[in-house]
């Protein structure tokens, strides 16, 4: 549809689209939301993806849970770009079990007196 019903009236080869927009893929997409030739319906994205360490990490940060997840994705998708580096990266864990593979040994002790301090001051203040 795109090559007989948008190229050919203007003459135009696969070559002519490239020098003009590089970005062949979105040609399609764009195409089919113009022409209508399979009708396009917009919703929800249905699979979660992280993109990057930054959206993993927010994720276990609020105790997102698998069952969370679960309630409005149909599958989730991780980057490998990120988690080849990692042993195991889920959203089934917890809590502690999802951050280890981010922190150090010195980060996860100066965590534990982080916590160990502000568990201890809100204590004491009462």
């Amino acid at each position: 549809s795109f090559k007989v019903n948008f190229l050919e009236p203007r003459g135009w080869t696969y070559r002519d689209a490239l020098a003009i927009s590089p970005y062949e893929f979105s040609w399609y997409c764009m195409w089919l939301q113009k022409s209508q030739d399979i009708p396009v319906h917009q919703i929800e994205p249905l699979v979660k993806v992280f993109h990057n360490q930054d959206q993993h990490l927010e994720y276990i940060l609020r105790g997102v849970t698998k069952a969370d997840i679960a309630r409005g994705y149909l599958a989730v998708v991780i980057n490998s770009n990120f988690a080849r580096g990692l042993t195991n990266v889920s959203v089934d864990e917890s809590k502690p079990d999802a951050l280890a593979p981010y922190l150090s040994y010195g980060e996860l002790v100066k965590t534990g007196l982080a916590k160990i301090k502000e568990t201890w001051v809100r204590r004491t203040s009462r």
